[in-house]
């Protein structure tokens, strides 16, 4: 799958696709060329599919040039901007705290209107995936429940505090390249200090 290897800005302005191309608006390699009737995003998914028919259909018997790169993140706002959202096995595990810590706990969730997001079979299998891949410990299979649900409900990030296994440069690189692999998109991982302004 296409992506750049580095980025010198991790978000960028999303910019306006008005008017006619002035650049790469002819072919510049080989003798046919694909060419977009309107202005519109495009997807690594979407590029990496075109190549796949293009080759299966020439069987080898020619070449493919791909002149249009996905190098721009997009981000999505979710459903309720002002609230948190937990998966639904963190209110299990909030169950097992002691009393005076559960009831203050379950009370927040009330308080600021957290959406609790149900445990379905697709977060299970990317979970599974994440522990095949070496990424999660099978015996810590609720870290990887934490970073599928994040990613099956296409949020943009998961906050933690859990330095051991979610909170690594290593989980996020090889969980977003399955992400992908699995035709979903990457996401961040970060620390509550790293995202709250003081």
């Amino acid at each position: 799958m296409l992506s750049p290897k580095r980025v010198k800005h991790r978000k960028v302005m999303r910019g306006r696709m008005k008017g006619k191309a002035s650049r790469g608006n002819f072919v510049s390699s080989g003798e046919y060329g694909l060419q977009a009737l309107e202005p519109h995003w495009i997807t690594a998914n979407q590029i990496e599919a075109a190549r796949i028919a293009m080759t299966r259909y020439i069987k080898r018997g020619g070449q493919v040039w791909i002149k249009v790169f996905p190098d721009k993140p997009v981000t999505k706002k979710p459903a309720d901007p002002m609230g948190f959202i937990k998966p639904e096995y963190v209110i299990a595990e909030l169950l097992r705290a002691p009393e005076n810590k559960r009831s203050s706990m379950i009370g927040l969730i009330g308080e600021y209107d957290i959406v609790v997001l149900e445990l379905s079979e697709e977060i299970e299998r990317l979970a599974r995936i994440y522990v095949q891949a070496g990424i999660i410990p099978e015996k810590f299979m609720a870290d990887g429940l934490h970073i599928a649900a994040t990613t099956v409900n296409d949020l943009d990030m998961i906050l933690s505090l859990n330095f051991k296994h979610i909170v690594k440069k290593k989980t996020m690189e090889l969980a977003s390249f399955v992400n992908i692999r699995e035709g979903y998109r990457s996401i961040g991982i970060f620390t509550p200090m790293e995202v709250v302004e003081e």
